[in-house]
């Protein structure tokens, strides 16, 4: 009997209550190809619940109503004698995803689903549903999930990804910002895209404080940005604050400069994924040094 295997991964509408946001900017239902064997779609609301039912832990006499569905999955169809995600290439399309919009797709509803000749589903077994990748979070409100528009906007930079040589240091800022995503906490958020933005603009030892204030101004500018020198003088600080006591309760307005680098740190990465010659800048530090030099280093 002919069967075809498949890794699924279901992103949900959980925590989603903006009928006006679903109304404006809807997401993507119709199936949309990344390359020939990964799409995007919604799977029928049967086939989706099985998949879900399959992942979630079972109790003993109990049962819990599940309060979300499905919004839409990622689907990759592989050989009957394929470990989940054996390549990583499935992990790619999610990163990059996150680099398109932020969303809290993750692993936790995840599974090889095998179909009968008639396309049915005959077997389900859950991928990493637990672990690292588990889970994903969003720092702020914003909407959660991809329109078609930018599905077709991570097909292209899947195609770039692939074709492009993405050097170090933003290769390494790429899986920075992935550990990032599965970080509910700022704090923690904080230092990773910290640390990565630090591998970009920092060429040596010293003025580590004056590097970062002085240059990361000026990648913003060159992806589209506007930040200011004192910005990045008050992220670097309290960075380095919260290393050494923590941050305490985040104001509203550590929040908003904490999600402004955040998405410096997508812009970059992208750039550097669309613009191989600007990944080839990053990874020299002469070229760096020259281009965006320090003036009289204090720090």
């Amino acid at each position: 009997m002919s069967q075809s295997v498949y890794n699924i991964v279901i992103h949900t509408n959980e925590g989603i209550y903006d009928p006006t946001e679903l109304e404006t900017n809807p997401p993507v239902e119709s199936k949309i190809l990344i390359v020939p064997d990964i799409w995007i779609e919604k799977l029928n609301t049967s086939e989706a619940q099985k998949i879900m039912d399959a992942c979630e832990p079972k109790g003993f006499n109990y049962s819990e109503k599940r309060q979300y569905a499905q919004m839409y999955s990622i689907v990759r169809c592989i050989s009957d004698d394929q470990e989940w995600d054996s390549d990583g290439i499935l992990q790619t399309v999610i990163t990059l995803s996150h680099i398109i919009h932020p969303t809290t797709i993750s692993y936790k509803y995840s599974a090889i689903v095998t179909r009968d000749s008639q396309e049915n589903i005959i077997r389900v077994v859950p991928g990493p549903v637990s672990g690292p990748g588990a889970e994903a979070f969003i720092a702020d409100n914003t909407r959660n999930w991809l329109t078609e528009s930018e599905v077709n906007e991570l097909k292209k930079l899947f195609a770039d990804y692939q074709r492009n040589s993405l050097l170090r240091p933003v290769s390494t800022c790429l899986w920075y910002y992935e550990y990032c995503c599965w970080q509910k906490y700022i704090d923690i958020r904080w230092m990773l895209v910290s640390t990565a933005l630090e591998s970009i603009v920092h060429t040596d030892r010293h003025h580590s404080t004056k590097q970062f204030t002085v240059r990361i101004p000026k990648l913003a500018e060159t992806v589209g940005m506007i930040i200011l020198e004192k910005e990045a003088e008050q992220f670097y600080d309290l960075r380095s604050s919260l290393v050494h006591s923590g941050l305490g309760d985040l104001s509203t307005d550590n929040k908003q400069l904490y999600c402004l680098m955040e998405e410096l740190l997508r812009r970059v990465i992208k750039y550097s994924i669309i613009n191989p010659k600007f990944s080839a800048f990053l990874a020299d530090s002469n070229q760096i040094q020259n281009a965006w030099p320090l003036r009289s280093a204090t720090k």
